[in-house]
């Protein structure tokens, strides 16, 4: 059932449990055409197994996602690894991850979105890191002592953990400075481009 809907760029089941039976809610309505046609190329294209297509389809619908949230919808053990889940997905390069632990991010590789010639939108949920730096700092040329809430506010597409450790990580090399200003600031700190 699960691959059927992801396959159709449509939404997974909700399960809901009653007191002598458990219902489950199929929505009608695709999601994404454009995903579903991914998934097509992807499908007909690798030899992958169901689990693996169910894997890429919770990610091609979710965009980004972490190791933590993708085991949390397989409802997996503690000791049971997501590699037997996400490990050909690699391998062929379907998805490529972020970051390390259960804070893994997945998301769909953005070649592969190229070769299907799929027309799925753009969003910065995906930005690989350099690019983001490059972005906090064209962000910063226009709009200089900007606290991280308010570069958030330009970016929304941008997740706030990664915004904040690009920002973290370019002022310890001096790609930014830190500067105290006024408590409507985000803690107290703004982020000015390092001159």
């Amino acid at each position: 059932m699960y691959e059927t809907l992801l396959s159709a760029g449509k939404a997974i089941t909700l399960p809901y449990e009653e007191n002598d039976r458990v219902k489950v809610v199929i929505r009608i309505k695709i999601i994404n055409k454009e995903a579903s046609r991914l998934y097509d190329y992807v499908k007909n294209t690798y030899r992958i197994s169901q689990k693996g297509l169910i894997t890429f389809g919770l990610i091609l619908q979710s965009k980004t996602i972490t190791a933590t949230e993708l085991a949390n919808k397989f409802q997996l053990p503690s000791d049971e690894r997501l590699r037997n889940y996400t490990g050909t997905l690699l391998e062929i390069g379907a998805i490529a991850t972020r970051g390390k632990g259960k804070g893994t991010k997945y998301y769909i590789c953005l070649r592969l979105i190229d070769v299907a010639h799929s027309n799925i939108p753009t969003t910065l949920e995906t930005i690989e890191p350099y690019r983001l730096k490059a972005l906090i700092k064209e962000d910063l040329k226009y709009h200089p002592d900007s606290s991280i809430s308010a570069i958030r506010e330009r970016l929304p597409d941008t997740d706030l953990k990664e915004l904040q450790n690009a920002t973290l990580s370019m002022a310890k090399t001096d790609e930014l400075k830190n500067s105290f200003l006024s408590s409507k600031a985000e803690n107290g700190h703004s982020l000015n481009i390092y001159k």
